[in-house]
């Protein structure tokens, strides 16, 4: 491994050591609470969903293409689809702009050249604007939520606050239109609401987004304005499945997990970090890496029912160090960042 991404990785590999200790440390006066109950809830490895048992699926990846060459001096990642499966946004390694590709044409574009907007940056439903937390270094360190028109490139600033710390913003998305809202300390506030891009049609039976957001010292997930889920535990790439009904996450020195919301019950999942969700919410796609305590010497990626019953390795490469996959839209594709090189690709899913 060359030193740049050794440079570049370090700070994560460090930030996994420190994660570690916070959760051991915090685990014996970290409890879960269920909002809706006003009751905290024990986590426990017991775990059951009736509908999502093990699937009899063989997924293969097949025809891997470069979706976005990088090179030492310019590595890409953060991949996340749109929506309507029309563009495939990307942030550099150091989240520093964010980029999109289109599908169809294969065209790509800058949106935006904000410090920090690939960190956490979100889709709306519609697929019309991207949503995101940027950073100004002039005069002290001053944060901002701010969205960006996909077609048009134009930026809007929602919320400037002066050197207030903003946490990531969200979509709450309800019949009427799409709104941002943030954080004001614990309490959730709408910064404004947009109409829906004339060819989406708004699914009144479609569960609303549950976001996940890191705010203090506390991991809260939002529905809408709603806070359905707090936990002082650390974890780590905390990710809701679309049906809302699960959330996979994975802490420090103890592995991948499964959260039930409906049983409010935690299933070990082994080890793995990252995880992408499939569009029918059966299946997730996940990153297993291994390191030396120095830098990463293989990462490969890996398919799981949510019951772990169903586990596939869908990679092998001895010269790819596969990072952060996420599933398309339509359930055809998994792209991923190649950790050595920062080159996007794109893959074609087959079961």
């Amino acid at each position: 491994m060359n030193k740049i991404t050794i440079t570049i990785f370090a700070f994560a590999l460090s930030l996994t050591s420190i994660f570690t200790s916070c959760s051991n440390s915090e685990s014996k006066k970290s409890e879960t609470v269920d909002k809706k109950s006003e009751k905290s809830v024990k986590i426990n490895s017991k775990f059951t969903s009736a509908e999502k048992t093990s699937p009899s699926k063989n997924f293969t990846l097949t025809d891997n293409k470069v979706a976005i060459s990088g090179a030492k001096d310019e590595m890409y990642g953060e991949a996340n689809w749109s929506p309507n499966g029309k563009y495939l946004a990307y942030s550099s390694v150091s989240t520093k702009g964010i980029y999109v590709k289109d599908a169809k044409s294969g065209k790509t574009k800058e949106l935006v050249n904000d410090l920090d907007a690939g960190y956490g940056y979100s889709w709306s439903a519609d697929g019309e604007y991207i949503l995101f937390k940027g950073t100004r270094i002039k005069e002290g360190r001053k944060e901002y939520i701010a969205t960006v028109n996909v077609e048009t490139g134009k930026k809007e600033i929602l919320v400037d606050r002066g050197n207030r710390r903003e946490s990531t913003p969200f979509w709450d998305n309800t019949e009427e239109g799409k709104k941002v809202v943030y954080l004001d300390g614990d309490k959730p506030k709408v910064a404004k609401e947009y109409k829906y891009a004339d060819d989406y049609t708004f699914n009144s039976e479609q569960p609303n987004t549950r976001n996940v957001i890191l705010a203090g010292n506390n991991t809260y997930v939002f529905e809408g304005t709603e806070q359905v889920f707090v936990t002082q535990k650390t974890i780590l790439g905390a990710s809701v499945s679309p049906d809302n009904t699960m959330m996979v996450y994975t802490i420090g020195g103890k592995g991948m997990m499964m959260y039930n919301f409906n049983t409010k019950t935690e299933l070990p999942m082994g080890r793995g970090i990252h995880a992408s969700w499939s569009p029918d919410s059966k299946y997730i796609v996940y990153q297993i890496s291994d390191d030396n305590g120095e830098e990463y010497t293989g990462s490969e990626l890996y398919v799981s029912s949510v019951d772990g019953k169903y586990k596939k390795q869908i990679t092998k490469t001895m010269n790819i160090l596969e990072f952060k996959p996420t599933w398309s839209a339509n359930g055809k594709n998994i792209s991923y960042q190649d950790g050595e090189t920062g080159t996007i690709y794109t893959t074609t899913l087959k079961n």
